[in-house]
């Protein structure tokens, strides 16, 4: 008894930054205006997405601002981006157990899409802190549909410990 009372005290363990891949099914994303994305994402049809994106801001304190010499990518807000639900929910629950286990989290977790990002060649972010977009957030689920690329790298630092991480499909 004394043994299973200290074992259920035990916090598990987990890491600042958790990455994986899901096969499968492509899932379906429409964008108002676009229409479905086909996945993989064609290259080719990069201009016309874009042309429906706004340049991506980014927090300072209290402020929002936009400037390309600290950000540098596009966005789509979630509001015009439809993700059904039927596909969607099982994988982003999936996605988020997943990362939430990596993490050590105890409990549940749920993911909200925020935007639709679009980096392009030369396209790049700062390091910087990602700020709270909703109450009780910890962390920030990236997810990268599948499209043909080079590069793209994620980088993650905490404590002094950093990781790169791969966005492309391998």
């Amino acid at each position: 008894l004394a043994l299973a009372e200290t074992l259920r005290g035990i916090e598990r363990p987990g890491d600042f930054c958790a990455q994986g891949t899901l096969g499968g099914v492509l899932p379906r994303v429409d964008v108002d205006g676009f229409g479905p994305l086909p996945l993989p994402f064609p290259p080719a049809l990069l201009e016309s997405l874009a042309s429906l994106a706004t340049q991506a801001p980014y927090g300072r304190g209290t402020d929002t601002l936009v400037d390309p010499d600290v950000r540098r990518c596009l966005q789509i807000e979630a509001r015009s981006i439809d993700l059904p639900t039927r596909i969607w929910a099982p994988l982003l629950a999936t996605l988020t157990e997943q990362a939430a286990f990596g993490l050590g989290v105890v409990g549940t977790a749920q993911a909200e899409l925020y935007k639709l990002l679009i980096y392009q060649e030369g396209d790049f972010f700062l390091p910087h802190r990602d700020s709270e977009k909703a109450p009780g957030m910890f962390g920030t689920l990236v997810v990268v549909l599948p499209c043909a690329f080079e590069g793209g790298e994620l980088v993650v630092e905490h404590q002094g410990e950093r990781r790169t991480l791969s966005l492309r499909a391998e």
